[in-house]
């Protein structure tokens, strides 16, 4: 730096004074008084030119470069706006070498390429040539996305490859694509573990793509679901299944002959899920089935396709004398709010009870009476709510508690005078529940919704 350079570094630092912090201009004057000697010894001269090695700078103003004494060289608010700056710009940098990373991804620049070759295919001027390299490398990637979980890309490739087999200059040799190697059993198989492996995580896409491959998957998962002992994988293989929709009943219909009740059971559900009233026949031969999970899901079904012989089996089932069959049936008419079943739900809560015995039961009752929302039950529960049972009084006092909680499914007017009297109850949850109506004033009732 020569004598004038450090003139104008001076003269800079003059003219903007007043932001700078006191203690550094110590260190500017030193260099304004390398300006002022007549007399200076260079370290270094080369023709007209010199280069000062090292400056002498007293022990006071060397203090300041000191780490203990830094403050003293920077204010607080000056380091302050270094940090600010310095922050916004790191700030910058790494979401800048984000996007950065995300562009450069494998899985985006396949993704990428892929488009591309997709749009060289529809080019007018395309030789035959290049299209069969386009397709060659297409159906490699096409492969390649499946084994990754890739499924939309995969999907994007046959889709696009299947739409040039209808018409083109090169339908035959997309036709043919799609028929020895989008449907080949080797490709299939590659789907179908693809679907096993990254089907979780990526459920959405690997439905997609299982409907447009429906004709070549729902056997083989159809098959998978009967032979698999695992039951969260069977959950899976129903699931997708279910979304795939209607066409796997066929499928389904076929193996309600299998002897195995959980098989049975699990096509039933894809009935219900997936058909319609016209399968009703196939599934009423199986309501009398020895097995309550097989002909509770038939039920389920008629219910669902609003058989008229669904409830007539329900009332018999409501009077069986196994318990749990009681249970079952109680669940169906809560879950499909059957509302002709209400007098006779009823009758069974108005039953005489003075030892409590019965109590268990009627939590069930009372439950389904409240998904029904039949008003000519309230005085059946008050007469509930004032008994005094001798025995089992937890059994009785869960029922009262019951009752509370199913009184959202009834016309409020009907039942505001139970929250009233509820209020003052010595049971915790029916105050709050008590309180909770109250407040709401009639709002949110399962009927409004």
């Amino acid at each position: 730096m020569t004598s004038n350079d450090i003139g104008n570094v001076t003269k800079f630092f003059n003219a903007n004074a007043s932001r700078i912090p006191p203690s550094f201009k110590h260190v500017i004057d030193k260099f304004t008084e390398l300006k002022g000697e007549k007399e200076f010894m260079f370290d270094i001269t080369a023709g007209p030119k010199a280069i000062v090695h090292d400056i002498e700078i007293d022990k006071d103003m060397s203090v300041l470069f000191d780490e203990d004494h830094y403050q003293n060289f920077v204010s607080d608010e000056f380091q302050q706006q270094l940090d600010l700056m310095m922050a916004v710009k790191v700030k910058a940098m790494d979401m800048g070498i984000r996007e950065l990373e995300t562009e450069i991804r494998d899985d985006v620049i396949d993704r990428v390429t892929s488009d591309i070759m997709l749009e060289m295919m529809d080019l007018k001027d395309v030789g035959t040539e290049e299209f069969m390299n386009l397709l060659t490398t297409l159906t490699k990637m096409a492969g390649d996305f499946v084994d990754t979980g890739r499924f939309e890309d995969a999907l994007n490739i046959y889709t696009a490859i299947r739409s040039h087999s209808f018409t083109g200059s090169y339908a035959q040799a997309a036709s043919g694509t799609v028929e020895y190697f989008f449907k080949s059993e080797a490709f299939v198989e590659r789907l179908l573990i693809a679907t096993r492996i990254w089907g979780r995580t990526n459920r959405e896409e690997v439905v997609r793509i299982l409907r447009a491959y429906s004709a070549q998957t729902i056997t083989p998962l159809l098959d998978t679901l009967v032979e698999e002992q695992s039951a969260s994988a069977r959950k899976f293989l129903l699931t997708i299944l279910m979304e795939i929709g209607s066409d796997i009943i066929p499928g389904v219909l076929e193996r309600l002959r299998d002897k195995r009740w959980f098989v049975v059971r699990n096509m039933l559900m894809l009935i219900r899920r997936c058909g319609n009233p016209d399968h009703e026949q196939q599934v009423r031969k199986l309501v009398k089935h020895k097995d309550r999970r097989v002909w509770s899901e038939a039920l389920r079904a008629m219910f669902a396709f609003k058989s008229k012989y669904a409830l007539p089996h329900l009332k018999v089932l409501l009077s069986a004398e196994d318990p749990e069959d009681r249970d079952v049936a109680l669940k169906i008419a809560t879950a499909y709010r059957v509302s002709e079943v209400a007098p006779f739900l009823i009758e069974m809560l108005g039953k005489k009870d003075i030892l409590g015995v019965g109590a268990y039961d009627k939590v069930s009752v009372v439950k389904a009476l409240g998904e029904i929302g039949d008003p000519e039950a309230v005085p059946h529960l008050e007469k509930i709510l004032i008994a005094k049972p001798l025995l089992f009084k937890g059994y009785h006092e869960e029922l009262k508690v019951e009752i509370y909680r199913s009184l959202t499914g009834y016309p409020f007017e009907f039942v505001k005078h139970f929250y009233e009297e509820g209020l003052l109850s010595d049971n915790v949850e029916i105050k709050r529940l008590s309180r909770q109506a109250t407040l709401a004033g009639g709002k949110g009732r399962k009927k409004d919704k």
